[in-house]
């Protein structure tokens, strides 16, 4: 193994991911300490070759300085020195990466030491040497690593120095190529990266800047076991900032969770000293954490007292817990809101200064929350919500927009959050006022100029349609009673002339017939033309008793079928058994609905007759409102097994006559024996 395990991991998850999009940033050589050297200009040229690089003598502090060209944004960085030279002893046996934002990088510019949060290396064993980078074994050659975070925009140049080995004297190095890439900064953390400093020792191998290196796996605490309460970290943020939460991660081991309790926070603007008063303090953890270890403790303004702001923020602990406070991480964010929002009703813009005026009857409504401005085209995940029209967050899509069905009238607030990169509502959203206007026809005189014209209209209409009413009622009268007489008529003059003529005609074969001159046959054939005579007058009758308009009752109708139940069956000696109210509702049947039934009736009779073999038969008639039912039970033979086929049609008749008037017609065989003939004819 050529180094520590917890460095590849790191290395990997700094390195090898973010390689996938990682910028390269071009270099050009400025001065370097090796005075005229003229092959400090190969250590950037893009030639990787052996007798090609920097030649750099490590007997004394050397410095090389490049120009990041254009100047570079705040954001992680990764630095890959390589050495190719083959000889004994060509690599840095100790060395340190720098960042200046001067606008004319030099030897004596402002240098910012950039803290080597992960670091590999192909061949050798590298380690810290705080501040510096060594290599315990120096190899041939090799690929070295550096992962760091720019906390500050605008880095012009980057330096990098050598020292003496902690080992002793060696021979020259040579840096074949110096190349520098920047990862996108996935995170609105602004304390990644930023100067940490303790006010006692640390343990060997921990330091202050793993607090905002941006790993959860590195921690720090004070070397000396009961150092607190005086002992503390302390962040420079560089300038003064607005805070929205502050994130504090302890070390994921359980038997480390005490030591990450009774935190104390302040916040200054200014660099403190003795007599320096905190902006904002608060006491944001009195017991050890119940949740898993490793949680962030989310701090905001709330949890202390002051002015939620500054630019050095102090960590303390009071604890008696040895080895208090230990911390693995430090995550600050400013408040982060929509720059704006864009709103539309049915696809048309609109706007307000201090409140949006939403045209009245609009169908649909559209939200376009604008983001706000951040590095590497970060987005922030949102979620919105209508005051007024339900009160639960709805996630924001991709897009950034929100649609939904237009809205009553009234007043409402269209409210927008952004989420942090470490999963945390902001504190504050973005708060639209709007208002969705009441329709014109609303406005109250609007409403009263309307309600008496309505009321006038009404009122005309109303009469007007009486009058048609009234008149259509007297028409319809009058048509049902010009109808009525001419039925009337009808079956008067049917009766009157057709019934007598059929009656005459009916005695004189009587009387042909019972003369005893006549020969047999012919007295034969005139007995059955009295019969067939017989017969046309009972059917006369019966059209007579439909078409009248007087038998359009259910009283009536009961009645006839008893009546001719009763005269069908008596001359064959059947009984007839009647059970019927003596009283029946006022409720109108039609000349057809009553013809169709007795003719289905005079079916079930005959039926009756000339299949059944009965002694008895039962005639009942009820009335289930809106519903006649008539019932024949005989105690006959019942219904055969082959009850349809030729001349058996007589059933299907029956269901035929009552279905043309909405009716039905139910056959089947009695338990006790016989068959049951039911009508259902709705009224």
């Amino acid at each position: 193994m050529l180094f520590p395990l917890r460095h590849l991991l790191v290395a990997f998850c700094a390195f090898g991911i973010g390689a996938l999009v990682a910028e390269p940033i071009k270099l050009e050589p400025v001065a370097a300490t090796t005075g005229a050297d003229s092959r400090f200009v190969e250590a950037v040229d893009g030639v990787e070759t052996a007798g090609n690089g920097w030649v750099v003598p490590q007997s004394t502090p050397q410095s090389g300085i490049f120009r990041c060209v254009p100047p570079m944004a705040a954001g992680r960085v990764r630095f890959s020195l390589v050495f190719h030279s083959g000889q004994k002893d060509s690599c840095f046996g100790e060395f340190s990466i720098s960042a200046t934002t001067d606008p004319n990088p030099s030897l004596a510019s402002h240098w910012q030491t950039v803290f080597p949060s992960s670091f590999n290396a192909d061949q050798g064993w590298i380690e810290r040497a705080y501040p510096h980078l060594h290599f315990r074994e120096l190899p041939r050659q090799s690929e070295v690593l550096v992962g760091g975070v720019l906390p500050d925009d605008g880095v012009t140049g980057i330096r990098v120095e050598v020292w003496p080995s902690t080992r002793g004297p060696v021979g020259n190095a040579v840096l074949t190529e110096l190349r520098m890439e920047r990862m996108p900064l996935a995170t609105t953390n602004i304390a990644l990266g930023c100067p940490v400093t303790a006010s006692h020792e640390l343990p060997e191998k921990q330091y202050a800047e793993f607090l905002t290196d941006g790993l959860a796996g590195t921690f720090a605490h004070p070397a000396d076991p009961h150092s607190s309460p005086d002992f503390y970290f302390e962040i420079d943020l560089r300038r003064t900032r607005d805070f929205d939460h502050i994130s504090l991660r302890g070390v994921a081991q359980a038997g480390m969770i005490d030591r990450f309790a009774h935190l104390h926070l302040q916040l200054f603007d200014e660099e403190p000293n003795s007599d320096t008063v905190p902006v904002w303090q608060g006491d944001v953890r009195k017991t050890p954490p119940e949740a898993e270890p490793g949680t962030a403790m989310v701090v905001r303004s709330a949890d202390g007292r002051g002015t939620f702001r500054g630019r050095y923020l102090r960590i303390f602990s009071t604890s008696n817990i040895p080895y208090s406070p230990q911390i693995a991480e430090v995550e600050i964010y400013e408040p982060m809101v929509p720059s704006g929002i864009q709103v539309r009703a049915d696809d048309r813009p609109v706007a307000g200064r201090k409140t949006v005026r939403i045209p009245a009857g609009a169908n649909w409504l559209a939200f376009a929350v604008q983001q706000p401005p951040l590095r590497d085209g970060l987005r922030l995940g949102g979620r919105w919500r209508i005051v007024g029209a339900g009160d639960a967050w709805v996630p924001v899509n991709s897009l950034g927009t929100i649609e939904t069905r237009g809205l009553p009238p009234g007043e409402y607030i269209f409210e927008a959050q952004l989420r942090h990169t470490d999963g945390e509502w902001n504190n504050t959203s973005l708060r639209l006022p709007f208002m969705v206007l009441v329709p014109w026809w609303k406005n109250p005189w609007a409403q009263l100029v309307v309600a008496v014209a309505a009321a006038g209209l009404v009122g005309l209409l109303t009469w007007h349609i009486s009058r048609r009413r009234v008149a259509w009622r007297v028409a319809e009268l009058e048509r049902g009673e010009e109808l009525s007489r001419e039925r009337r008529r009808i079956a008067r003059d049917m009766h009157d002339v057709v019934g007598s003529r059929l009656t005459q005609l009916t005695v004189m074969h009587e009387l042909f017939a019972a003369q005893e001159t006549l020969p047999g046959k012919i007295r034969e054939r005139l007995q059955e033309l009295t019969t067939t005579a017989r017969d046309a007058v009972r059917s006369l009758d019966e059209a007579v008793w439909a078409i009248n308009p007087r038998n359009d009752t259910l009283q009536n109708l009961a009645e006839y079928l008893c009546h001719a139940a009763s005269r069908y069956l008596r001359p064959l000696d059947i009984r007839l058994r009647q059970h019927a109210p003596e009283e029946w509702p006022e409720h109108e049947v039609g000349a057809q609905k009553r013809h169709q039934l007795l003719l289905a009736f005079k079916e079930a009779l005959q039926n009756i007759v000339k299949h059944a073999g009965a002694n008895l038969v039962t005639l009942t008639l009820r009335w289930e409102d809106p519903v006649l039912i008539i019932c024949l039970d005989d105690d006959g033979c019942g219904l055969p097994p082959d009850a349809i086929g030729p001349e058996k049609d007589g059933l299907e008749n029956m269901r035929t006559r009552l279905d043309v008037v909405g009716g039905s017609c139910i056959t089947q065989t009695r338990a006790e024996g016989g068959t049951r003939v039911e009508f259902r004819l709705p009224v």
